[in-house]
């Protein structure tokens, strides 16, 4: 566990990363309330996304950039996904807790004096322990998403890189495509609002899970 924590620490030398997401997020929140202040009516922005959007892109510079540096210490590639998998549960619940305190400081202010709504965007919690469930297992997902991306892009260079990225489009829009063309979408809304938050969380996790285990299988073959 210590060597595990080693590494760890290790990684955390990419904090720039997760700052610069931070600073994103402040920059997105203060046109949001500036445009709340110029308008009248209540707003909702849907600008927090860039939340995990970042957990991405910090997942994916950890492995394509940290691990080859990582590997030249004689860190073997399952311990640095490991410590991976340690710093993104670790991020991903502190990243829940901050958002958690700030959807309730928006809460007490009345949508911080403008009737905005840019935090408190997972309304269908049940609670504040519900909403800091959804929040860490939606940005554990984005992590999973940037270390499988950048497996690929390790054991594949571009060319896998491409076609990983024309997949992620091509097959939803082909599912789209088909639910439209068979009329799924009215069975799809009433199996989505049959879902329960708890149901929601427990399968974000297994599907980072399986991302997560996935980037680990590619890593093996991947030379740093």
């Amino acid at each position: 566990m210590t060597a595990v924590l080693d590494v760890a620490r290790l990684q955390l030398g990419a904090w720039r990363w997760l700052v610069f997401g931070w600073v994103i997020l402040a920059l997105s929140f203060g046109i949001n309330l500036a445009i709340a202040t110029l308008g009248d009516a209540s707003f909702t922005s849907g600008g927090v996304a860039v939340v995990p959007i970042f957990g991405t892109v910090l997942a994916s510079a950890l492995v394509s950039q940290w691990w080859p540096f990582a590997a030249g210490l004689s860190v073997t590639r399952t311990r640095f996904l490991q410590a991976n998998l340690l710093l993104a549960v670790a991020v991903a619940a502190g990243t829940g807790l901050v958002l958690l305190a700030l959807t309730a400081l928006e809460s007490a202010t009345d949508g911080w004096g403008r009737s905005l709504v840019y935090f408190g965007v997972f309304t269908a919690a049940d609670g504040p322990g519900q909403e800091w469930a959804a929040l860490t297992s939606l940005y554990l997902l984005a992590w999973a998403v940037g270390v499988l991306f950048a497996a690929v892009q390790k054991r594949w260079g571009g060319t896998g890189t491409a076609v990983g990225i024309g997949l992620a489009v091509v097959v939803p829009g082909a599912v789209v495509a088909l639910a439209t063309v068979l009329d799924w979408w009215p069975a799809i809304g009433r199996w989505v609002e049959a879902q329960t938050v708890t149901g929601a969380v427990l399968g974000g996790v297994l599907l980072a899970g399986l991302l997560f285990g996935s980037g680990w299988l590619v890593l093996r073959r991947a030379a740093p």
